[in-house]
């Protein structure tokens, strides 16, 4: 129950003071209840106090998925990426808003950084190639796609297999991987 999960977070002894970890996960709560604006109001006021919680900042990243939010994600992008200059999520993130924002470039620097910090960063690297192929950057995207294929060759990853051999005008690699993809039982139907 949710309202048992908030008093949860509201233990006595804190009085009116909880913890700042407690105050975060009681706006998680009210975000899982389907309060988000709510959720989003708490989480602001509580970053307001400490601009270097790293969890509140990545739960208003993922809070921020709509149109009218974007400049908000990527405040949250940016602050992540400051607090965690090495994560290669924080990059994601920014990447992610950067491109709901159109900007293309900085998305596909961001995407590109966070790719290097760790190649097995599966959503960085789909991203990558989307923007190379996009700019016509047909070997950075036959790169990018063999370093993802190295650490494994999920639905998303044999999609962008197929991409890039169309791209390239390999027809032959084009129907085996999209052969490949078809038969995988993971293929979510949404990709075929």
């Amino acid at each position: 129950c949710f309202d048992d999960a908030l008093d949860a977070c509201r233990p006595a002894v804190w009085g009116d003071k909880p913890p700042l970890v407690l105050r975060g996960r009681a706006a998680w709560v009210l975000a899982a209840r389907g309060d988000k604006p709510a959720a989003i109001a708490k989480m602001r006021e509580i970053l307001t106090a400490d601009r270097d919680y790293y969890w509140g900042w990545q739960q208003l990243a993922g809070w921020y998925d709509s149109p009218d939010t974007y400049n908000d994600y990527l405040e949250a992008g940016e602050q992540l990426v400051r607090l965690a200059p090495s994560d290669p999520t924080s990059y994601g993130y920014r990447g992610e808003a950067k491109l709901f924002l159109n900007d293309r470039r900085g998305a596909k620097q961001d995407f590109q950084k966070a790719f290097d910090l760790d190649p097995q960063y599966v959503f960085a690297g789909l991203h990558l190639i989307d923007e190379q192929l996009a700019d016509n950057d047909l070997d950075g995207a036959k790169k990018t796609l063999a370093r993802l294929q190295e650490h494994g060759d999920s639905p998303y990853v044999q999609l962008r297999s197929v991409r890039v051999a169309v791209k390239v005008g390999d027809e032959t690699q084009a129907r085996e991987a999209f052969a490949e993809m078809c038969s995988d039982a993971e293929t979510p139907v949404l990709l075929l």
